[in-house]
């Protein structure tokens, strides 16, 4: 995976960086609790921007793809992300090439992620 992982940054990615994983939080929605003291349910779109450079005898299709496996299969393999949450699953991949005119594409996953929480809280 890229060692360089943000949280809600700006889009632009540093010449030196090759690769780089940025983290947005897009869209939560909550279902009514059941009952008086239930638990909320909490849905939300996470969208995980894979960005990778082309560079010397790496193919930018080949280095963005292998940044989207390797981000994929880092969540697949804990899918509670350390007991977080309850659920994460990916829904669908957006390609968009040459995004800075420096031969950089990104390829952004979307997730669903289900988070239960105390009755009328978001913690």
């Amino acid at each position: 995976m890229s060692p360089n992982v943000f949280r809600n940054r700006a889009r632009v990615v540093p010449r030196d960086m090759a690769t780089a994983v940025v983290v947005r939080s897009s869209q939560a929605e909550g279902e009514t609790p059941a009952g008086l003291g239930s638990s909320n349910q909490w849905q939300l779109v996470l969208a995980v921007e894979c960005y990778a450079r082309a560079r010397a005898g790496v193919d930018l299709e080949d280095a963005l793809d292998a940044l989207l496996l390797d981000v994929t299969d880092a969540v697949a393999a804990d899918r509670t992300l350390g007991q977080v949450v309850a659920d994460i699953a990916p829904v669908g991949v957006h390609w968009d090439y040459d995004v800075d005119g420096e031969k950089t594409g990104c390829a952004t996953v979307t997730f669903i992620v289900q988070q239960f929480t105390a009755a009328a809280s978001l913690s």
